[in-house]
């Protein structure tokens, strides 16, 4: 391969790659909760014991060992499973780590689909750390629902 075909290649590749990117980026002014889900930084609590939020990083649902992380959260936690599987019957196929992000952009359904699962997964993980919050008691159902940002440390929310 010469030079100049290496280069249409790459300019070939990047063109393809600025074209994926900007699909995603116009939905990056949406709901939080995508953002949340698909960047491990909410209310995981593998996240949240990083930042001195949480005792364990386990997941309360799975058990022993069992890390609570986005990963863990979207692929396989039994708590989820329903959830999960309902967004995987609007998508049409099942959701796996390499085409959940290209799925949910397919179609403006298949968007409100990964939107609504993400929504309900974030409010049951912000439910859960409220419950922790307060040792164990649920508090006030009138109590609004933070977008569990809440690990993030004070000097970073500053800059």
């Amino acid at each position: 391969m010469s030079f100049r075909e290496y280069l249409e290649y790459v300019h070939k590749k990047a063109a393809e790659s600025c074209r994926a990117l900007s699909r995603i980026m116009l939905n990056t002014r949406g709901p939080k909760q995508h953002r949340a889900l698909l960047s491990g930084h909410g209310c995981f609590r593998g996240y949240l014991k990083r930042f001195g939020h949480d005792n364990t990083d386990e997941c309360s649902w799975c058990g022993r060992g069992i890390v609570e992380d986005a990963n863990h959260i979207i692929f396989k936690c039994g708590r989820f499973s329903a959830n999960r599987q309902e967004l995987e019957d609007s998508m049409g196929r099942p959701i796996t780590v390499d085409s959940l992000a290209m799925t949910m952009l397919e179609t403006a359904q298949k968007w409100e689909a990964a939107s609504s699962f993400a929504a309900e997964v974030m409010l049951e993980l912000r439910r859960v750390e409220r419950q922790t919050e307060n040792g164990g008691s649920l508090g006030s159902k009138n109590m609004p629902v933070k977008q569990c940002f809440v690990a993030v440390p004070q000097a970073i929310r500053a800059i």
